[in-house]
């Protein structure tokens, strides 16, 4: 750690502060004995050596942030707290369907008679789409219902619509006019 004589921080361009360095870096070092945030242990440290006399030029010079990034740091500390350094929960898009919506959902698909009640041959991501559309009034790509299947813990399996063997064109002509046409 960097830490100069008072004559050398007296000479040097010290920023104003609004609290005391040596009780900020009472408390600093007190939070940095408790910490398990390896980005905020980061932070700390370099405002540590900020706070213990040196310039945030010189520690510029060998990690990979800028002087400027450091003095906010610092800043940061100073007028709003430690806290305010930590790392910010980031919200994203808020869910398209709730958790009840889902649970329902996951319901319905579980129920064996489910298809015949809602006028389905078989539940595929094109189905679900439209089940989640006309009873819960959100459009949800069917890329998202397969990745939905998924979230339900059910499989996507989609039937065969004809046989397996090509070698035999009656067989395959057969089981088109016998399946059923949903």
């Amino acid at each position: 750690m960097i830490s100069y004589t008072k004559e050398v921080r007296d000479i040097m361009k010290v920023r104003k502060y609004k609290n005391d360095p040596l009780e900020l870096d009472r408390k600093l070092k007190g939070i940095l004995k408790g910490n398990t945030d390896i980005e905020l242990g980061y932070k700390l440290s370099f405002i540590s050596m900020v706070l213990n006399g040196a310039l945030p030029k010189d520690i510029a010079e060998y990690c990979v942030h800028d002087e400027r990034a450091i003095q906010k740091w610092v800043k940061i500390a100073d007028e709003q707290g430690f806290d305010a350094l930590k790392r910010k929960k980031k919200e994203g898009r808020p869910p398209l369907l709730n958790p009840e919506q889902k649970a329902e959902i996951k319901a319905v698909l579980e129920d064996p008679n489910s298809l015949e009640e809602y006028g389905y041959c078989v539940w595929d991501g094109k189905t679900l789409a439209e089940f989640i559309k006309k009873w819960y009034d959100v459009d949800i790509s069917v890329r998202n219902c397969q990745y939905l299947f998924h979230e339900l813990g059910q499989s996507l399996k989609t039937p065969q619509t004809f046989p397996a063997h090509p070698e035999n064109p009656k067989a395959r002509e057969d089981f088109k006019k016998n399946s059923p046409n949903c």
